[in-house]
């Protein structure tokens, strides 16, 4: 320092922040109760529900987690931040980002011999739907369109990866069952034989 004089520690500290770090002495006699968060009572989407609480299960220890009902509204605002957000003016649906989302939903719950979209029964494709809304977010007013283009993209990549799969690699993926793939094989055997005898 300037002119060899030395600073006392503690002197010149500001009242208000030696009090953000108290001596152990005050620190001991503090009650270290942390007060409970309270539950939000605004209705919240069930699977959007079962997401947020997944996070919780998964981003916290044992010794951490409360056994009761999580902040919800907490957790939605921190995970948040890892889902993208839908816009057409910015990430869109002619995104390749959305196509690789749904082609990974699609192949993490391929459980039919689907040639199309049409073919999908409705469990599996509210399934699909749930998975989509957790990695991404949109706005209300947004709400038709990205159902529809989300319905459009899902049936293009549906198409496509059985088209592949059945097609053109004649090989089972290591996504899809043996079941599954020999149920689409002959589906895909039945439907050549039929435009051929047309």
């Amino acid at each position: 320092m300037a002119g060899g004089k030395r600073r006392v520690l503690g002197r010149g500290v500001p009242k208000h922040r030696k009090e953000l770090f108290p001596s152990s002495e005050t620190h001991d006699s503090q009650d270290s109760h942390v007060p409970e968060i309270p539950i939000p009572e605004t209705p919240v989407d069930d699977s959007e529900t079962q997401y947020f609480r997944s996070l919780i299960i998964h981003t916290t220890t044992p010794e951490t987690q409360n056994t009761s009902t999580p902040n919800v509204e907490h957790v939605r605002s921190i995970a948040q931040g890892a889902r993208q957000t839908l816009h057409p003016d910015g990430l869109w649906f002619d995104d390749n980002t959305i196509a690789n989302v749904i082609t990974d939903i699609f192949q993490a719950h391929f459980c039919g011999p689907w040639i199309n979209y049409k073919e999908v029964d409705d469990a599996n494709k509210t399934r699909w739907w749930n998975q989509f809304k957790a990695r991404f977010i949109w706005s209300r007013d947004l709400q038709n369109i990205v159902e529809k283009e989300y319905s459009e993209k899902a049936a293009k990549r549906l198409s496509d990866m059985s088209y592949n799969v059945s097609v053109r690699t004649l090989g089972r993926p290591y996504w899809m069952g043996e079941t599954v793939f020999a149920n689409l094989m002959k589906k895909r055997e039945d439907e050549k034989f039929l435009k051929r005898s047309e």
